[in-house]
């Protein structure tokens, strides 16, 4: 599915201000904006538990231009899916958190198309630019939730990324739940489209060893404060035992009178959004 994703988005006629997003299931995505490819969190490689299949289309994959890893759980840190991409588009750059660029270099991406994202260190790809947002999550229950700092030596270890060119900006917030400074950060970016998870949080999964997310009313919450156009679910559709609803992101928009759009994307299928005409 991504090559022929990334062959569509690359022949395609984007207006000024207009950017494109495809679900590639779980939290990965492939967007086009300000005349990039980039592709966030792909999870692609087999494995016995997926829902959404594996994509065989991966060694066909050509034409990207970043590939942006929020954190390290495989299933936002698929190495092997990785080199297969990094290898089809020799150009294309790798930004993953600074305490897990080691990871990636150990597991044979070129050092020197890897770069290290922190808070409030902004990234330039042409017109598009990259803001890493820190996220609140954990490697494993004992240690959620935080930014990871004490794991990695006072470094964010959990990221998101805003996304922007000439009148657009996306969010996407990787793994993360609710805390205090995030809505007010992200309301600072004009944010049009987000891309939160809505699969939440129990004991239940917490015992299993599941670190949790924002759950659908708490996306719903954060699109809102962010003054997002768009709420895009995700992290909902790949594993049986960590399900979201994305029907009750919808229910909650409506019932709660939100200016907001839920959006849940078909797997493949673009969706096109124009951004507000303002300063930015």
């Amino acid at each position: 599915m991504i090559a022929q994703v990334i062959e569509g988005l690359s022949r395609r006629d984007l207006a000024p201000g207009h950017a494109a997003v495809v679900a590639l299931g779980q939290s990965g995505f492939v967007l086009r904006l300000g005349g990039a490819v980039i592709v966030v969190d792909p999870y692609l490689s087999p494995d016995p538990q997926r829902l959404v299949p594996a994509d065989d289309s991966m060694v066909a994959a050509a034409g990207i231009d970043v590939i942006a890893c929020t954190h390290e759980h495989r299933d936002h840190l698929d190495l092997p899916a990785l080199r297969l991409l990094m290898t089809g588009s020799p150009s294309a750059v790798l930004v993953v958190p600074e305490p897990v660029v080691t990871k990636v270099v150990e597991a044979g991406i070129d050092a020197s198309r890897v770069v290290a994202a922190q808070p409030g260190q902004r990234l330039r790809i042409g017109e598009t630019t990259i803001d890493p947002i820190a996220s609140k999550h954990g490697l494993q229950v004992a240690d959620a939730y935080s930014f990871g700092t004490e794991l990695s030596e006072g470094l964010v270890r959990y990221l998101g990324y805003v996304f922007a060119a000439p009148g657009i900006v996306l969010y996407h917030a990787g793994d993360t739940i609710l805390y205090p400074e995030l809505g007010r950060q992200l309301r600072g970016f004009d944010i049009d489209v987000a891309m939160l998870p809505i699969n939440g949080r129990d004991a239940a999964r917490e015992e299993r060893g599941l670190v949790g997310n924002l759950d659908p009313e708490e996306a719903v919450e954060l699109a809102s404060e962010a003054g997002a156009d768009v709420l895009i679910p995700m992290h909902y559709d790949m594993f049986a035992h960590n399900p979201g609803h994305p029907e009750e992101a919808v229910a909650s928009s409506r019932s709660n009178g939100h200016r907001l759009t839920v959006a849940v994307l078909e797997l493949g299928v673009p969706f096109v959004h124009a951004g507000r005409l303002r300063a930015r």
